[in-house]
């Protein structure tokens, strides 16, 4: 029950968790990365570009004139240039091969693993311990009570012999006040004792 309910046993676990988590991160350094893009443009109203000279004179008079066909725009209309949709994209691929700071920072991660294993292990270790001796101290204190409480008894019987014989003039005043004094003194140790089965009777519950 403690090692299950121990709240220090339960941040050792979760530290290996967390150590372990941090290993993989730092693993996953290692591996090839590939990234891609892609992006798309719409033109809403194109360039117009102006040139000062006639497109008809150039090419030997008006196109309906040269081939009979439709004339040449003006160029004082000017004309577009430029596309209505642009499309790209690219991928790219990249893997680390020689990187001593993170070959560094992989070991220091096993290391860390190994160090919250260990705390992990420590944490056990004082836990078992901290309830065996609770549990040999409940039991002193269950013998130390019997103890004195024998003894207080002991005193009390023999306080009970002195007054008899006191009473037959066969004991001094002496020894009456002395048995007195015997029983005084395994009052206090019976009572301080006396907390030791309530402590027990908590821990066996």
């Amino acid at each position: 029950i403690a090692l299950s309910e121990n709240s220090s046993v339960k941040v050792a676990d979760k530290e290996i968790e967390r150590a372990g988590y941090a290993r993989k991160g730092a693993y996953s350094a290692l591996f090839p990365s590939v990234d891609g893009s892609a992006a798309f443009q719409r033109t809403i109203k194109k360039q117009v570009m102006y040139m000062d000279f006639d497109m008809g004179s150039i090419m030997g008079g008006t196109g309906a004139e040269a081939g009979g066909g439709a004339a040449m725009p003006s160029t004082s209309d000017g004309f577009e240039v430029g596309r209505w949709n642009t499309w790209s994209a690219g991928v790219t691929a990249a893997m680390p091969l020689v990187n001593a700071q993170l070959w560094k920072s992989l070991r220091i991660s096993d290391q860390d693993v190994e160090l919250a294993v260990e705390k992990a292990r420590s944490s056990r270790l004082e836990t078992v311990n901290q309830v065996k001796q609770a549990y040999f101290t409940c039991l002193l204190a269950k013998d130390a009570f019997n103890v004195y409480k024998s003894m207080y008894e002991n005193a009390l019987e023999n306080l009970q012999q002195t007054q008899r014989k006191y009473n037959a003039q066969k004991a001094s005043e002496l020894d009456l006040t002395r048995a007195k004094a015997t029983v005084a003194n395994a009052i206090p140790n019976v009572l301080s004792a006396s907390v030791a089965p309530a402590s027990v009777a908590s821990v066996e519950s």
